[in-house]
């Protein structure tokens, strides 16, 4: 089904409504995608993705595009040709990419790309395969208006080997998608299931050029995830995204300070919002193992995918970030460590 961006007009109504899993298009054609839920007044943190090229790989509607995988090369390119959105962001001290509002021709929204493509009877292999995927989930008791689809099929800029990126939107709809998951990748006959150990070889690669951790690390976290695999002998990621009345935090609410990288062991002591992204894990008895020594530290956060449901209450996590203090209010200030940005970032269980 091709993707006319026409049908993603953004109005006033979009204004502040950004959130995960989400895209916007410039009015000179450069694509985003949007990173958490909280966003400065009259801009949109989000992440080139797309550039417009004449030898791009990507077509939609006669237009070609490149898609841009490194965060470096995002970084280069819009330092090089749009610095307008490289902006030093206040509250998190660090150079961040926003897109004004005014600016953004085109938002692209996971849910209705689902009910375009759902009504549709023109789609192609990688669309059918994702419709089914839907049909699958719904079948099994999660709300088909708490899903959507994101990544390059939302766009329309997908080709025939092209994965499913699905999200699923609130707290109750991803706790049952993510027994429903569970439940299909113990299920002969679903088409669902997670990755081989030779998959997870190459995944392991993909994700931790730099390996600071080993294979069998990553796989003892990465194994045992249902909402990551292949359906049908196409692969599927899933994110979950909370929905706007569970967002509580309002931007500038709290200001973050970097003060180095770490590396640090803790227990984890609540992970209520460990499946969602942005994740977020409580800990205690959080200790530096390598670097500046920084107390007390209650949280670690990733604005990255990879890191959701990675460990549970109770279990001792290794990790290594960027350390953050934390100004909220009139509370006590705490640090926090923030992974993903950097490819040296990781987190893995101890004993």
């Amino acid at each position: 089904m091709e993707r006319d961006p026409k049908d993603f007009v953004c109005d006033s109504e979009d204004y502040g409504r950004a959130r995960e899993g989400d895209y916007v298009e410039t009015f000179d054609g450069h694509i985003f995608d949007v990173k958490g839920l909280v966003h400065p007044p009259r801009k949109v943190i989000a992440y080139l993705k797309y550039v417009p090229d004449l030898f791009g790989e990507r077509v939609r509607l006669g237009v070609r595009y490149t898609k841009v995988y490194d965060i470096s090369q995002r970084i280069r390119y819009v330092r090089t040709r749009l610095p307008q959105y490289l902006i030093f962001d206040p509250f998190s001290n660090m150079l961040m990419m926003q897109v004004p509002w005014s600016d953004i021709a085109y938002h692209y929204r996971p849910r209705k790309v689902l009910d375009m493509l759902w009504f549709s009877g023109d789609l192609d292999l990688v669309e059918n395969d994702a419709i089914e995927l839907v049909t699958l989930l719904v079948k099994h008791g999660v709300s088909r208006s708490s899903l959507g689809i994101s990544g390059s099929l939302l766009l329309g800029l997908h080709t025939p080997s092209s994965d499913i990126d699905l999200i699923v939107y609130g707290r109750r709809a991803s706790q049952a998608a993510y027994e429903v998951f569970e439940m299909l990748c113990q299920t002969p006959g679903t088409g669902v299931r997670k990755y081989d150990d030779s998959e997870l070889s190459k995944l392991y690669e993909f994700r931790y050029p730099a390996k600071p951790i080993s294979i069998e690390e990553f796989a003892k976290v990465e194994r045992r995830k249902p909402t990551q695999g292949f359906f049908r002998g196409r692969e599927f990621f899933t994110r979950f995204v909370k929905s706007w009345g569970e967002v509580r935090e309002v931007y500038g609410d709290a200001m973050y300070v970097p003060v180095g990288y770490a590396e640090v062991v803790a227990e984890v002591e609540d992970d209520s919002d460990s499946l969602f992204t942005p994740c977020r894990y409580v800990l205690k008895n959080a200790k530096v193992v390598n670097g500046p020594r920084f107390n007390p530290i209650r949280e670690l956060i990733s604005y990255r995918g990879r890191f959701s449901a990675s460990a549970r209450v109770g279990e001792r996590i290794l990790f290594r970030g960027k350390v953050e203090q934390v100004f909220r209010g009139s509370s006590e200030p705490f640090y926090r460590v923030m992974i993903g940005e950097n490819p040296a970032d990781y987190l893995k269980l101890v004993d």
